[in-house]
């Protein structure tokens, strides 16, 4: 499916964050809740607890996991979420020292949060967008919008990469492809320091 009618502006936030998060999205997508809470009080080390609550929020806040790299994110989510576990948030590099670590946990935060494949659901996004192309005059910029916001309520995971929306980001140089050029390490250790996008 062609997704060239997407707008510079869609290709850059999809499944991306901006390099700044307000006050508001921290406080909703990253304000650990008593399920979190629970889940995490079976996690021994500061860098662990850190890595599964940044990936539990910003699948909340992106529908989505940062498979490459799950601490890519801006230094104010590594800090507001640090700060809520009581943990120096320069710990952060130690959970990538293990890949399979992130990966369990998507899966864990994915049963927890009762998430659902794009792949599995797929005919239902389409089926949805189907009835707003016969209902509305939305052009498909719109309809794009329209599809990721309704996937987000719903719980389906956005489309990964090695799909036809992440390809297309990926061929149209959206900014936040490259490795950042901020270390986690100092991400963490700068406060107020911006992420790229992830």
């Amino acid at each position: 499916m062609p997704v060239d009618f997407l707008s510079d502006e869609q290709v850059a936030r999809y499944r991306r964050f901006r390099p700044e998060v307000s006050v508001a999205e921290l406080e909703q997508f990253f304000r650990l809740d008593a399920k979190a809470l629970e889940a995490l009080a079976g996690k021994r080390r500061p860098a662990t607890k850190l890595g599964w609550a940044v990936q539990w929020g910003t699948v909340r806040m992106l529908g989505t996991f940062l498979a490459e790299d799950p601490l890519d994110v801006p230094g104010q989510v590594l800090e507001f979420v640090a700060e809520q576990l009581g943990i120096d948030p320069v710990c952060a590099p130690e959970y990538l020292t293990r890949p399979k670590t992130a990966y369990e946990h998507a899966w864990e935060i994915r049963d927890l949060l009762e998430l659902s494949e794009f792949s599995k659901r797929e005919q239902e996004v389409r089926d949805y967008l189907a009835a707003r192309v016969w209902s509305t005059i939305e052009g498909p910029r719109a309809l794009f919008d329209r599809a990721v916001v309704h996937m987000l309520r719903e719980g389906i995971l956005l489309a990964a990469r090695g799909d036809h929306h992440a390809d297309a980001a990926d061929q149209r140089g959206a900014p936040g492809r490259a490795r950042p050029a901020v270390s986690h390490a100092g991400r963490a250790r700068r406060p107020g320091a911006a992420g790229t996008a992830g």
